[in-house]
């Protein structure tokens, strides 16, 4: 049993899927919400991606859009792998009804699961479109914890860092 308050171990785990690799971005299996404002989102990113995994002269020009940093930074470690590096799941974090996406760096990957712990950025629903809720990367991390609270650990420099945890709330969301 996972602790809550230990970010190794993440909520997500189980539950992320990675990019396909075979599909078409029109194909991509995406868990449909009441919202189905994600998909959009997800065939975008899947088809950026694939032209870095193609093309690695596209890195100058990859659009660092809110919520691309952590993309970014393994796609600047691994692009021929960003494909099963960077995995989705889309669930409810703060119990207001609304689905959020949360794109994660997949840690581990076969074919029959993979366990995503860091959460690169996370959206929700306004007005029909993705809002970016947070975003992070290596010197900012999340962590989604088993009671939904979130784990940030982040550092400035080897003499300044911090953590901390929080929750979303349904106006905080929006």
């Amino acid at each position: 049993n996972t602790k809550a308050t230990d970010p190794s171990k993440s909520a997500v785990s189980g539950e992320v899927t990675t990019l396909p690799t075979d599909v078409p971005p029109d194909a991509l299996p995406v868990e449909r919400t009441d919202d189905e404002v994600y998909a959009d989102y997800l065939s975008d990113l899947y088809a950026k991606l694939q032209i870095l995994v193609i093309d690695d002269t596209h890195m100058d020009g990859f659009d660092l859009r809110e919520g691309m940093i952590g993309v970014y930074e393994i796609a600047l470690q691994s692009r021929i792998e960003i494909m099963s590096k960077v995995g989705y799941a889309i669930i409810d974090i703060n119990s207001d009804g609304t689905k959020e996406l949360l794109l994660c760096e997949v840690d581990e990957f076969t074919k029959e699961s993979c366990i995503g712990t860091r959460i690169l950025c996370a959206y929700t629903v306004s007005d029909g479109e993705p809002v970016l809720l947070f975003e992070g990367g290596y010197r900012n991390s999340y962590y989604l914890l088993d009671d939904m609270r979130l784990f940030n650990e982040g550092a400035e420099s080897a003499a300044k860092s911090g953590f901390g945890c929080f929750e979303l709330t349904g106006s905080e969301a929006a």
